[in-house]
């Protein structure tokens, strides 16, 4: 039994802790498969359980796309160099919220996606202090 999360599985087979395809090599893989370059954030190697419910080493790679404002964290088998998991930051981003057209928060919230204004905010939802992203 393995902790995955805030759960617990456990894994019908778990990959050995060395890996036999290179940080490297993982990168290429993520970079071409996501159409973006490694972003330098420092990778790590992780346990991630696949639906077979195989625990796989893998690599954990950042990837951006500027020209797409994409962002995502790639995880690249280990021992295969198969990309098997992807996390989308960029991705659904809503926010809950009080309109302005309520006085009270019993009038209800409504969830509102891509609400930039670009005249209103020209730094987006977010800043970095050198990305801006809405």
């Amino acid at each position: 039994v393995v902790a995955f999360g805030s759960s617990f599985v456990k894994p019908t087979s778990i990959a050995p802790s060395t890996p036999a395809i290179s940080v490297a090599d993982a990168i290429r893989t993520a970079e071409k498969t996501l159409d973006g370059s490694y972003n330098d954030f420092p990778t790590k190697l992780e346990y991630i359980v696949k639906d077979d419910n195989s625990a796989v080493l893998a690599h954990v790679i950042q990837i951006q796309n500027a020209a797409s404002g994409s962002w995502y964290q790639a995880f690249v088998d280990a021992h295969s160099g198969e990309l098997v998991s992807v996390v989308d930051f960029t991705a659904q981003a809503s926010y809950l919220v009080l309109p302005f057209t309520k006085e009270i928060l019993t009038q209800g919230f409504e969830t509102v996606t891509d609400p930039q204004d670009l005249l209103a905010s020209p730094y987006g939802w977010h800043s970095t202090g050198t990305t801006n992203t809405t």
